[in-house]
């Protein structure tokens, strides 16, 4: 293989270690990414998001809301808790 316009080889084993780079830059980026929604779970935050869930039954469950309309909001909000007790698996719902 040959590197840009320079007209050098690099062997399998650089191409190895490129690879190998690349696959744990990704690691540490996804790792980090979790690492910080993990732990970015205030008690304001849990509140929040536990009111806006509320919310999403409440409207869903509003007499004005169509029967389909009602089905897709009922489908959010279930994914909704869903992502939620995955967040905070302590929480009683």
């Amino acid at each position: 293989m040959t590197q840009g316009g320079e007209g050098r080889q690099i062997g399998k084993g650089g191409c190895l270690g490129l690879i190998l780079l690349s696959i744990l830059f990704a690691v540490v980026v996804f790792g980090s990414i979790i690492y910080v929604y993990r732990h970015n779970a205030t008690p304001a935050n849990r509140a929040n998001e536990q009111q806006a869930i509320d919310q999403c039954l409440a409207r869903a469950n509003a007499p004005e809301t169509s029967p389909a309309d009602r089905q897709a909001l009922m489908e959010n909000c279930q994914e909704m808790q869903k992502q939620f007790l995955k967040k905070y698996p302590d929480a009683a719902r």
